[in-house]
């Protein structure tokens, strides 16, 4: 009988601490799916400045090469082409290649 009583006692307060504990969890379990989708987004929105950012790139050294006027073997060399063993067509559509939300 004494040990019911001491259980009764101390059964309101360790669902109490786990219910604490619970809420605990489901608060930080909210804070790191905000996080995640945050991050997600982020990531996203740099991807489009990155693309953005490499047709700048590129239009502007088709500019500088069009200004220079000349491109010849030894000049492109020194730009870091290189003549292609091969020559193959390649096909690229315009479509976003990652999930963007």
């Amino acid at each position: 009988m004494h040990t019911l009583a001491i259980y009764d006692r101390y059964t309101s307060r360790l669902i109490a601490y786990i219910g604490v504990i619970c809420a605990i969890m489901v608060f930080l379990y909210g804070v790191l799916l905000l996080l995640a989708v945050s991050n997600a987004a982020q990531a996203s929105t740099a991807e489009r400045q990155v693309w953005a950012l490499s047709g700048q790139v590129s239009a502007l050294e088709g500019e500088r090469l069009a200004l220079q006027k000349t491109l010849t073997p030894r000049r492109g060399t020194e730009l870091g082409l290189v003549e292609p063993s091969a020559t193959t067509v390649i096909y690229v559509s315009q479509s976003v290649l990652s999930l963007g939300l």
